[in-house]
């Protein structure tokens, strides 16, 4: 995991902090305002404050909460999820995973919507055309869908344990597109973000997603959930209805799915 600050959400139901972390450093004190940003690389644990993430204020766990059952039950209006295959391959098994988070999504009532970034070709990204020609259209285009969803699951193959080009050079272009009234990055840093992958090999495509953290999170400033979720031995891990033959495999998914709703729920509720 990259160095950098990793945002813990410490309420039932959010995400955890990275695993690398002891858990009685986050986990033994209250917290102020439920958030605390964990300063990776050797540096102590500190708060943020939580307006530095335009984050609201949480319950505390354990914590009664008035409004608790009809937050969870009015969650799916404000969330809609975006699943992004980092392969363009016809029989990629990439974009079999983010397929079958749409399913898990929608079957849960949480809009879902798949992407493939196939469909938004893109020149390698080049300075000079850029400065020649703007950013393409189709760079925009995919800008503008993104900006329609709050949270976002991208599953990237492993290219020589790295980011692939066609999703490296997708995010590139992205970043160059702005608005005259946008911050810079705005829709990366306005989003959240999970990140898994799919491998024939023993790993599941997790030394690629390292790159892919890198680039989200020191990059483009995105925040990206701690947990990942990688499947191995892709090529025999599906069955005939896109579902994970491996149940416990197919429950963690889900609730990575479940934590990126919440998440986009906190940051857009």
């Amino acid at each position: 995991m990259p160095p950098g600050l990793l945002l813990c959400l410490l309420s039932n139901g959010t995400f955890p902090c990275g695993q690398r972390f002891r858990q009685s450093r986050v986990t033994t004190r209250r917290p102020r305002d439920n958030i605390v940003a964990v300063q990776m690389g050797g540096g102590s644990p500190r708060a943020m404050p939580r307006e530095r993430w335009g984050l609201r204020k949480l319950s505390y766990p354990g914590q009664p909460s008035d409004t608790h059952n009809k937050k969870e039950q009015t969650m799916s209006t404000d969330v809609r999820l975006l699943f992004v295959s980092g392969s363009a391959r016809k029989n990629s098994v990439n974009k079999q995973l983010a397929r079958l988070g749409v399913a898990i999504a929608e079957a849960n009532g949480i809009p879902a919507t798949f992407l493939d970034l196939g469909d938004y070709p893109m020149p390698i990204y080049d300075g000079d055309l850029e400065a020649e020609e703007g950013p393409p259209d189709q760079a925009r285009k995919l800008k503008h869908v993104m900006g329609l969803h709050t949270g976002i699951f991208i599953a990237s193959p492993e290219y020589n344990s790295s980011i692939s080009p066609l999703l490296k050079n997708a995010i590139d272009w992205v970043s160059r597109v702005r608005e005259d009234d946008e911050e810079p990055l705005e829709v990366f840093r306005t989003r959240v973000f999970a990140i898994g992958a799919a491998s024939p090999g023993t790993l599941g495509g997790l030394r690629g997603l390292n790159a892919v953290r890198q680039v989200l999170e020191l990059g483009v400033g995105a925040l990206v959930l701690p947990e990942q979720f990688a499947v191995a031995r892709a090529g025999d891990a599906f069955d005939e209805h896109g579902h994970l033959k491996d149940k416990d495999m197919q429950g963690k998914f889900k609730t990575q799915i479940q934590k990126l709703a919440r998440a986009a729920h906190v940051l857009h509720g």
